[in-house]
């Protein structure tokens, strides 16, 4: 079975160099020296992309947890949680979180994307191809997405 194009070369924030590492360190030694305002949701946002970008998934969760029990409102924190539920493997967690990111921006073609991908990885190849193509409908320059969807059409033997 080919595997899915990884969230990390979706065209998100998550698309990772070099600079970009060192500079989520930067902030992340910050943020840590420099207590939270803890009614602050955009700062745990902010935290918890760096914890993402780190490599430390279960500390950004906690991060997008508390940014969302602050503003439940946030389609992005939700977004975000996904992608780093998804990085642990709990794709029925991060399928959870990218539904509601699309609740409350049904606009989001990275979420309906990435909402495929953990679909596919789970084997629901139907829901990720529904997925893949609303992202397309979305947007269509998403390279990913098309790849994603005849990945997902292969797994179905519809060739």
């Amino acid at each position: 079975m080919h595997e899915y194009i990884s969230r990390k070369r979706l065209a998100s924030i998550f698309l990772l160099s070099a600079i970009a590492l060192c500079q989520s360190a930067v902030v992340y030694t910050t943020v840590v020296a420099d207590p939270l305002d803890p009614a602050d949701a955009s700062a745990y946002i902010e935290r918890g992309i760096s914890k993402h970008a780190l490599g430390d998934y279960k500390g950004a969760i906690d991060d997008y947890t508390r940014a969302i029990e602050l503003d439940p409102n946030d389609a992005f924190a939700y977004y975000l949680r996904g992608v780093s539920k998804g990085e642990l493997g709990d794709y029925k967690g991060a399928i959870d979180d990218y539904t509601k990111a699309i609740a409350l921006d049904p606009n989001d073609a990275a979420a309906y994307s990435n909402r495929g991908v953990s679909k596919g990885k789970l084997g629901d190849y139907q829901g990720a191809i529904d997925d893949f193509n609303e992202a397309i409908a979305l947007d269509p320059n998403n390279a990913a997405a098309y790849n994603n969807r005849g990945i997902s059409k292969k797994n179905l033997g519809d060739y």
